[in-house]
């Protein structure tokens, strides 16, 4: 995962190079990211797999390994040798608060800002009925990669700012946009026209859209009840921590829900039928992103 410009210069120095890495975690792909792992693998350099996980156990192993194979024509499978995990489903108590307050932390990853908002939504709206009904303040969350500097804010990080700045250009107030792209539009159809086309496509500002027509104007007020709400991600009385599957790239934790707009491997029809996605109906990003984000997990998931 990584840009032709490092790749450059590491191939360019005359002495023995390693090159480790993971093809199916190439995710930055709108950065310029390439796998540079496979073309340099040839018959005459020496190949090793490094197949063992300790973070995780057989049943997200297994899980990993049916994406890997079937969508990414993978032949070396990854075998779990960590504790083994529970998988649940997303109506699972295990991810409610109860009366008394308790309740076991876990972290929510998606694959874009705009269902993490949603899913941030969610959570916002039981902390707010849980301090209306037992008139105590409930627990915090946080998103990973906020820092105090931020003061711990997904505003910028996971960009909620865009959200309010499609606000104010569907009421004319464009002096109080600050993306500059969003800036550069007079209502919210022509802006759509253009994230939509193929051409110019970007997802997460589509996305965002759709989260603007959804909230409107209560976007000011759920974004700022977010905000209050919000900690340090390493805070250990963090109830649910928050973040997408590129930033959780390389960090792991014990108890993980994704969330619902990863690519979806089947679909079930009217009739009772099960169509299996095909690896051409996406990029192999979209897989990436869900093995990356399946692999995070170490207990539950």
């Amino acid at each position: 995962d990584t840009n032709p410009v490092t790749e450059e210069i590491f191939f360019r120095q005359s002495i023995r190079k390693i090159v480790v890495g993971d093809p199916h975690q190439n995710i930055f792909r709108f950065r310029n990211a390439q796998d540079i792992l496979s073309p340099h693998a040839r018959p005459d350099t020496p190949c090793v797999y490094l197949t063992s996980s300790f973070r995780f156990g057989p049943q997200i192993a297994q899980l990993a390994n049916v994406i890997l194979r079937n969508f990414k024509n993978e032949t070396v499978d990854i075998v779990g040798k960590g504790s083994p995990a529970t998988l649940l489903t997303p109506d699972s108590s295990q991810w409610e608060l109860t009366e008394s307050g308790t309740f076991t932390p876990f972290t929510w990853i998606t694959r874009s800002n705009a269902d993490l908002f949603n899913s941030a939504v969610e959570i916002i709206g039981i902390l707010d009925a849980y301090e209306r009904v037992f008139n105590r303040p409930g627990p915090k969350i946080a998103f990973i990669g906020t820092s105090a500097r931020m003061g711990f804010s997904p505003f910028h990080a996971y960009k909620f700012g865009r959200l309010l700045d499609l606000v104010h250009l569907s009421q004319g107030q464009y002096a109080e946009i600050r993306d500059p792209f969003i800036g550069r539009f007079r209502t919210i159809a022509e802006l759509r026209t253009i994230v939509t086309d193929s051409r110019t496509a970007d997802p997460d500002l589509a996305s965002a859209i759709q989260i603007f027509h959804r909230y409107q104007r209560a976007l000011f007020y759920l974004v700022g009840r977010i905000v209050d709400h919000c900690t340090d991600p390493k805070d250990p009385s963090v109830w649910v921590r928050f973040t997408t599957a590129h930033k959780s790239k390389g960090l792991e934790w014990p108890r993980v829900r994704l969330g619902d707009d990863f690519v979806k491997l089947a679909k079930k029809k009217r009739n009772g039928e099960i169509v299996f996605a095909t690896p051409e109906a996406e990029t192999p990003e979209e897989f990436n992103l869900l093995y990356v984000a399946i692999t995070r997990a170490k207990q539950e998931l």
